[in-house]
């Protein structure tokens, strides 16, 4: 380990010891069938099996140190807004029962921002970060540090700040306190480092280098009907199973379902009308209609059913600003959830509707130029 001379440590760093497991005993604690285990409480479609199954192997590993060190399993986790990608990460956490120290990616400008954050963290765990060999020189306790939205980091940080720390052979984080002076060297050998984000292309577009250190990348899939549906039986146990299924024919993003849940047990509680009833006025309320889609997604595939259109004028057609458009607006049109295939395509004339979207537009009844202009035929 460089960079410390060995000298006397001033005081040394606590940290919360686990028992020694078993490899038998960790196996039962992680078995699918366990409803104690967080990861359990994950809905988790056939498309998710596999990343599921690389958390449960770092899980494993880490489940059997007495300190649940995740040392060297930086991973990037990848899906669409609302799609639960803190929500995994969280349960990954309190599986192995280690900090997970949540990070606004856009509101951090400096390596000692995060230190910050990581010292506060450990002090409310009881475990206050402490001098070392030196007043400036630090250990951190296994823990994880989530980075959310991690494309929207400082380019510094990005391309500088955080590559060290995040290394395996590595490990240091200088931090620089606001008023200057000695920089504070963090040990950080036994952070697990997690970054989310939309696209694992913005990543690795903005830093080829940060895309690397974060080692392992997990595409989480949008979740079908089916998967909606049973997150919100999970969020509201005692709504009847066609409540859920009107939830998820209306809203197909978990976080909106669930707030979409939510506004539907109000009105049957204010109206007192029928479960079917309420969920056509919250679909109305929301701009969503009879088949599910909202407005502005609908505007664009009408749009898009006469011709293709750069992503730029589609904010025209949607009545958005590009960041609303990149973020919400499109992505749901981009999935392939529950097997009906994408509703758009990207092509070199700009974004085209797919065949599967002009079935959308039938049968809505609405005019469009034919297989022509459809992402197949163009790029065929």
């Amino acid at each position: 380990h460089l960079g410390v001379t060995p000298m006397k440590v001033i005081a040394p760093q606590t940290y919360k010891v686990f028992p020694k497991l078993t490899d038998s005993e960790v196996r039962v604690m992680l078995a699918v069938n366990n409803s104690k285990c967080p990861l359990n409480r994950i809905v988790v479609s056939d498309k998710n099996e596999g990343a599921m199954h690389a958390l449960r192997l770092i899980a494993f590993k880490a489940l059997k140190k007495e300190d649940r060190s995740c040392r060297g399993a930086n991973f990037g986790i990848y899906a669409g807004p609302g799609q639960g990608k803190t929500h995994v990460v969280k349960a990954f956490a309190e599986t192995i029962e280690i900090p997970c120290i949540m990070i606004q990616s856009d509101a951090l400008e400096t390596t000692w921002q995060l230190f910050e954050e990581i010292q506060k963290e450990f002090t409310a765990q009881g475990f206050p970060l402490v001098p070392q060999t030196s007043p400036e020189h630090f250990i951190v306790p296994p823990c994880i540090v989530f980075f959310d939205e991690a494309h929207g980091l400082p380019k510094q940080l990005r391309t500088c700040g955080l590559l060290n720390a995040m290394e395996y052979n590595d490990g240091w984080l200088a931090a620089v306190p606001p008023k200057g002076g000695t920089a504070y060297m963090i040990d950080c050998m036994n952070v697990c480092w997690i970054g989310a984000s939309t696209d694992p292309g913005l990543i690795f577009s903005q830093s080829e280098a940060f895309h690397s250190r974060l080692g392992m990348h997990l595409i989480w899939n949008a979740a079908g009907k089916e998967e909606v549906a049973r997150i919100i039986r999970h969020n509201h146990p005692n709504m009847p199973q066609v409540a859920c299924d009107l939830v998820a024919h209306y809203q197909q993003v978990p976080r909106k379902a669930i707030s979409f849940a939510n506004q539907m047990l109000l009105e049957i509680s204010m109206m007192n009308c029928t479960w079917e009833e309420a969920a056509a006025k919250i679909a109305e309320v929301n701009g969503i209609d009879e088949y599910g889609m909202p407005s502005q997604q609908l505007s664009i595939l009408k749009a898009l059913g006469q011709r293709p259109i750069a992503k730029k004028n589609l904010t025209i057609h949607g009545k958005c600003r590009i960041e609303e458009l990149e973020r919400i607006i499109l992505p749901p049109l981009l999935d392939e959830a529950d097997n009906r295939g994408s509703l758009v395509g990207i092509t070199g004339k700009g974004y085209a509707i797919t065949r599967a979207g002009l079935k959308e537009l039938d049968k809505r009844g609405i005019a469009h130029k034919g297989d022509p202009i459809t992402f197949e035929a163009i790029s065929d």
